[in-house]
């Protein structure tokens, strides 16, 4: 495993399972040391579709997907197959998938958009650019997708910054000023929402168009290119932001703003809307 490029964790009880970039979908059990290996197999029916594993969530239903760089699917712990859903593309590579407060399981891709399954009904439904649709997402190319503890719905893109789902629409808002590229989202203890950029750090307030607010952070923290999802957060309130050159800790519950760092305060915007800032 010390050779192994780990693209994501996911911790299920005792099991801890490891995306990797090349070598399949590792599952260690945390109380034996054992560890099961899963990959793909043209001759194997029903294997990984992909040896790149980009995400690991299970679902309300318990049931455990899986995204991987050919598609998504869902692992079915009893016959350990791996099965893809008819209704999404096989040939998308699918970064991130996360549930939201009822039930739903948004899918992240890298150039195909979101996709949602119904809590309700099981079925999927797709969510990308349209220039005719003023609530549309901004661009089709994700790098996450968040439920936060206010059970906001937040998606990270690469070149149309970070969105919010506004389900009386069922579109999208965005938070401007917060930039084009987001490559992490994280919620600490306190409920704030912390966004990464590719040389920024972000605090994102309350509401359903909150204000957008640019932190201090210190210079080396940017100097080795940051991964996508590369940030999490701790029991201990530490915050851990990964790049390529180890990773950079600080609490978020002490960071201050730099009296000399420019501060932008912004608002969720929606096309057409009304003044955000009358709210």
């Amino acid at each position: 495993m010390s050779k192994i490029a780990v693209r994501t964790l996911y911790c299920d009880g005792r099991l801890l399972w490891i995306g990797t970039a090349m070598n399949g979908l590792k599952v260690l059990d945390t109380s034996s040391g054992e560890i099961r290996s899963y990959e793909y197999s043209e001759t194997t029916p029903y294997s990984l579709p992909s040896n790149q594993v980009n995400d690991v969530y299970r679902g309300y239903h318990g049931t455990l997907f899986v995204a991987t760089s050919w598609g998504l699917c869902r692992f079915d712990s009893s016959t350990k197959h791996f099965f893809t859903f008819t209704q999404l593309p096989s040939a998308v590579e699918f970064v991130d998938v996360c549930g939201d407060a009822l039930g739903n399981v948004w899918a992240a891709t890298n150039g195909s958009g979101l996709y949602c399954m119904s809590h309700n009904t099981g079925q999927w439904k797709r969510y990308a650019y349209e220039p005719s649709k003023p609530y549309s997402l901004p661009v089709n190319t994700i790098t996450a997708v968040k439920s936060d503890s206010y059970g906001r719905l937040w998606v990270a893109t690469r070149g149309g910054g970070l969105c919010l789902y506004d389900s009386s629409i069922d579109g999208f808002g965005r938070c401007e000023g917060v930039g084009d590229i987001i490559n992490f989202m994280c919620e600490d203890s306190q409920r704030t929402l912390w966004v990464g950029t590719d040389r920024t750090l972000f605090m994102v307030g309350r509401g359903t168009r909150p204000a957008a607010l640019r932190v201090f952070s210190p210079p080396e923290m940017w100097s080795g290119l940051l991964m996508q999802r590369s940030a999490n957060y701790s029991s201990a309130d530490m915050m851990f932001i990964g790049n390529t050159e180890g990773f950079y800790t600080f609490s978020p519950l002490q960071i201050r703003n730099d009296a000399q760092a420019p501060v932008y305060i912004s608002a969720i915007s929606f096309p057409n809307a009304s003044d955000p800032s009358a709210e």
